[in-house]
């Protein structure tokens, strides 16, 4: 591993953090919107259903866009030129069965012919692996890993 990986990595992270808040804020107006078009309405308590659910809509896209926001805060703090020997936030790890990078939980992604898994330090794996560093192991489902190396 590079110590590339983990500037390719954060960079593909933000990426994706924009596109899915630039989605989020495109539905946004249009949920807007659609509130706004139901107000023109005069058909009673279908025009109030009708209300409320774009409302509804609004509430849980606003609530996604804090979530995306919280995740760009936790991004902005990893630092892809820092040396790292053990498992935390900003750790890309290679273990004999997957790579991971140790970070914001976006998924999968493909980064120099090799996948990584994006995931947080608060889930199961990340707290499994915490603290952890090069040739020691942690169990995740019943499945043990061996640590090769710790970027």
């Amino acid at each position: 591993m590079s110590k590339s990986i983990k500037h390719i990595l954060v960079a593909q992270c933000r990426k994706e953090l924009e596109l899915k808040q630039k989605f989020l804020k495109d539905s946004l107006i249009s949920a807007q919107e659609s509130t706004h078009s139901e107000t023109k309405s005069s058909a009673g308590d279908k025009h109030e259903t009708g209300r409320a659910m774009a409302q509804l809509e609004q509430e849980n896209l606003s609530k996604q866009l804090d979530a995306l926001q919280q995740l760009q805060t936790q991004l902005i703090q990893i630092n892809p030129d820092k040396r790292v020997v053990e498992v935390q936030s900003g750790a890309v790890v290679e273990t004999e069965k997957m790579n991971l990078f140790f970070g914001v939980p976006f998924g999968k992604m493909e980064c120099e012919d090799k996948s990584y898994y994006c995931v947080s330090m608060l889930s199961p794996i990340g707290q499994a692996a915490k603290g952890k560093s090069t040739g020691e192991r942690f169990s995740i489902n019943g499945v043990a890993h061996t640590i090769k190396s710790v970027l």
